[in-house]
């Protein structure tokens, strides 16, 4: 493991060399490059395939797990200082997603726009969460499964009510779908079945 600390180290730099917004203090990436593509956050910009960079759920708690497992690593290292630095970018981070992707209208993380975008002459202005405008402004849906990937770092804080999140996993009308999960919800303005 303590072999691998430098390629950890390179890792992460790569990150913020290449997605990382000083600005705004999170990382942003395209839903395609996440994995998500034509997702609902996509198809509400120029490029359904592709769709413009946001601030994920995904790729920030990805990081913030990879801080977290640095500072472990320095710490088996002997290296109780810098470990200390990793944890407080990793706290920083933690910070900044629940401050900007946890909805607590709709109770859930969600993908906030990086960039102004515009499609069929509805507007979206950078830093709104899905369906907080554009065509879609004020929908009560937005969630997908990507909201719950900061729970596979512990990134959430517990008992401070982010639990109400998972309620939808068992709901029909939400994700649950007869063979598995909807990766967007039932009921969503721009739920899709595709082959």
């Amino acid at each position: 493991l303590l072999g691998e600390l430098p390629s950890m180290e390179a890792q992460y730099q790569g990150w913020l060399d290449e997605h990382w917004d000083d600005g705004h203090q999170m990382f942003h990436w395209s839903g395609m490059h996440d994995g998500m593509e034509i997702n609902i956050e996509s198809r509400q910009t120029q490029n359904d395939f592709d769709g413009g960079d946001s601030y994920r759920p995904t790729l920030n708690s990805y990081v913030y797990g990879d801080l977290n497992a640095i500072a472990n690593t320095l710490e088996l290292a002997g290296d109780s200082t810098k470990a200390a630095e990793y944890r407080q970018k990793a706290e920083a981070l933690k910070q900044r997603v629940l401050q900007e992707l946890w909805d607590p209208k709709r109770q859930f993380f969600i993908s906030q726009f990086a960039h102004d975008e515009e499609k069929n002459g509805y507007k979206i202005k950078a830093l709104s969460l899905v369906y907080q405008d554009g065509k879609y402004a004020g929908d009560s849906h937005g969630r997908e499964l990507t909201g719950y990937v900061p729970w596979m770092f512990n990134l959430p804080d517990k008992n401070k009510g982010y639990e109400v999140a998972w309620q939808g996993r068992t709901d029909t009308n939400v994700f649950l779908a007869p063979y598995g999960f909807y990766f967007v919800e039932r009921h969503d303005p721009q739920f899709l079945v595709a082959q």
